[in-house]
């Protein structure tokens, strides 16, 4: 918004002869900076120098904020009219005042004031007196017709709700001014149907939302004579929040305590659970009674007074695995001489089926005035699971370090058969006698070149093709391959479902650990037996037990190769993919059918399981991932 500008006193001399009382005031520095004639005359001064001899330092806070108020409001383009109590000669005054906001001397904020007209005093002074207080208070004070529009507004109202506008703009409607506008129509329709309504509600002001407080009352239009609002606000926006804050810290009172007459309660039910649901122990070091929970008891297999009787006739040392027991005397004496040192170790308890559960066990003991240990209490966390994928980790991290050394040999195993078979074949063509002894090099060559192959794939070094198969189109010429490979004692079930995905793998390398598995299964019955082959599509969290596998994508194809022989002990069952163990007898197998199958999974990006229940059976479940590719003639180049 533009201003007036006067550099200096010449700016102004074209507005000397005008015939209305003009004056600029000074806001910045409270004096006036220049008045024409007939504003001398006006305010009984003899020159503009006389007029900067003036005080008006004085005046209220009130008339100091309106003047402010002007300047923001009355810009070049703005005019605004309003009507004031001068003091000319200390004479007052009630004039109709004209203002525009101007710009002196480049720096200073001032006003052009012109006076329109000089209203007539009547007899009643007390009229005045409001009027002047109505304009001069801090209460916000507005006219409204009926219909919610703005007649009439104080000096407040118009800083409220104007500013940096003009009296026209939208918070102009009582509607507008409020934050649901809904709420113009109730007061109207309160004040039609009562002589006063009061409310508190937020507004919506120049400085944003504001809480404030409304008595709303129905009166006549002294000008019209037509029914109009008037309407008083005050600003309570501290009050309100002060309020809101003490109820909040009412209802935050008023639910402590409610916590606090409950909490007695559910600690004695918190301790009954645990007591209940924990695997707890208190051990009285002076009576030698033990106290086991329920929970640790149940983890066992026993019941209570199953566990109790036997606690009796027994130490609970008899209930520890052998090789833990001497661990458990050491950290138990050791406590017990020094009651500062808290229990912390782990043992292996053996269950009512003996059975092996892995616990942590964490005390502290509890002296007597003395210093004495007279009880040791704690808690025994069943960390079994932990222990098993500790295991398993370290499985893996061994077999990743053979496999590396597997792979070295394999490589220079491989570079020593192809010197050996070169120099066997020129032997061949020289010496045509001992064609008999060169073939046998040359076999006995092919096959050491197979035992690399197997070396190399567990070592997941060897080289593969991937490719998107359709392993539905591939069945039919597997099931022929593992007919033959198992013989007529073995019969072989293959399953699979109607949407089979392509999987992204080696097909030479999958057919060829299909018939390792197969041939696996065809020794374990010897007598015969059924195998069973499926096919299905599966998600990662559907899979059982996924965080013993090395999984990184979505979704799978799970090949399952399941045969009723003679399965495995738990023993044979952990060493199973170790390469170069093997269960058959000198010369019948290498060790590595089963780590050539683990190792062609994990380099496609998938992996390998094996279950096994001694005199049931076997299951190996294969995991490949499923192919991103479509497919429509089985086999697809990858695009590289």
């Amino acid at each position: 918004m533009s201003k007036l500008k006067f550099a200096d006193l010449n700016d102004v001399r074209q507005l000397q002869h005008l015939t209305t009382p003009l004056w600029v005031f000074d806001v910045d520095r409270n004096r006036i900076w220049w008045a024409n004639n007939q504003g001398l005359a006006f305010w009984k001064a003899a020159s503009v120098e006389e007029l900067w001899q003036r005080d008006f330092s004085s005046d209220s806070a009130t008339v100091q904020k309106r003047l402010r108020q002007i300047v923001e409001l009355a810009t070049e383009d703005t005019q605004l009219t309003d009507t004031w109590t001068i003091y000319p000669a200390d004479d007052p005054k009630t004039v109709i005042l004209s203002f525009r906001s101007v710009l002196i001397e480049s720096r200073f904020q001032a006003i052009l004031v012109e006076l329109k007209r000089v209203l007539d005093r009547d007899d009643n002074d007390d009229t005045w007196r409001l009027l002047e207080a109505a304009r001069a208070t801090s209460l916000i004070i507005s006219t409204f017709s009926l219909k919610g529009e703005l007649l009439s507004q104080n000096p407040a109202s118009l800083a409220c709700y104007n500013r940096g506008g003009n009296q026209k703009d939208r918070r102009s409607s009582l509607d507008a001014r409020f934050q649901r506008q809904s709420f113009g129509a109730r007061i109207r329709n309160d004040v039609e149907a009562k002589e006063t309504a009061e409310y508190e509600v937020d507004v919506v002001t120049s400085e944003g939302l504001r809480t404030h407080s409304l008595s709303a009352r129905k009166g006549r239009d002294p000008i019209t004579g037509d029914f109009v609002i008037f309407l008083t606000e005050e600003d309570v926006t501290e009050r309100a929040k002060s309020r809101k804050l003490r109820e909040a810290e009412q209802e935050a009172l008023k639910t402590e305590v409610a916590a606090s007459d409950s909490k007695l309660k559910e600690s004695q039910e918190r301790f009954e659970l645990a007591v209940q649901t924990a695997s707890i122990w208190d051990w009285d070091a002076t009576t030698d009674q033990m106290f086991m929970s329920p929970k640790f008891v149940s983890l066992l297999g026993y019941t209570e007074v199953q566990f109790a009787a036997k606690l009796m006739r027994r130490r609970f040392t008899d209930f520890l695995h052998p090789d833990d027991i001497e661990q458990f005397e050491d950290n138990i004496k050791k406590h017990l001489q020094d009651p500062s040192l808290s229990l912390s170790f782990e043992i292996r308890i053996l269950t009512k089926s003996g059975d092996v559960l892995w616990f942590h066990c964490q005390g502290k003991s509890v002296c007597n005035a003395q210093g004495k240990v007279t009880r040791s209490v704690g808690i025994l966390t069943d960390v079994s699971e932990r222990k098993a994928l500790e295991t398993n980790l370290l499985t893996s991290q061994r077999l990743e370090a053979v496999g590396q050394l597997t792979g070295g040999i394999a490589h220079d195993f491989n570079n020593l058969l192809a010197i050996i078979q070169g120099h066997a074949e020129l032997l061949a063509e020289i010496e045509i006698n001992h064609k008999d002894l060169t073939d046998e090099i040359v076999s006995a060559v092919k096959r050491g070149a197979d035992l690399t192959r197997h070396l190399l794939a567990f070592a997941k070094q060897q080289t593969l093709i991937p490719r998107p198969l359709d392993i539905k189109s591939l069945i039919p010429g597997m099931e022929k391959m593992l007919l033959h490979a198992v013989g007529e004692t073995v019969s072989i079930n293959f399953k699979t479902v109607e949407d089979l995905w392509y999987v992204h793998a080696d097909q030479a390398q999958l057919e060829a650990a299909l018939l390792n598995l197969a041939l696996n299964a065809r020794d374990a019955m010897q007598f015969g037996g059924t195998l069973s082959v499926s096919f299905t599509n599966t998600v990662l969290e559907d899979i059982y037990d996924v965080q013993s596998l090395e999984l990184k994508s979505k979704m799978y194809v799970e090949i399952t190769v399941q045969d009723n022989g003679k399965g495995m002990t738990a023993g044979t069952l952990e060493k199973s993919f170790e390469p170069f163990f093997t269960t058959k007898g000198i010369g019948q197998g290498s060790g590595l059918g089963l780590s050539m199958v683990l190792g062609f999974t994990r380099q496609s990006k998938g992996d390998a399981r094996i279950q096994s229940v001694l005199d049931q059976g076997t299951k190996v479940s294969l995991y490949l991932p499923k192919s991103e590719i479509p497919s429509t003639d089985g086999v697809l180049e990858v695009k590289r």
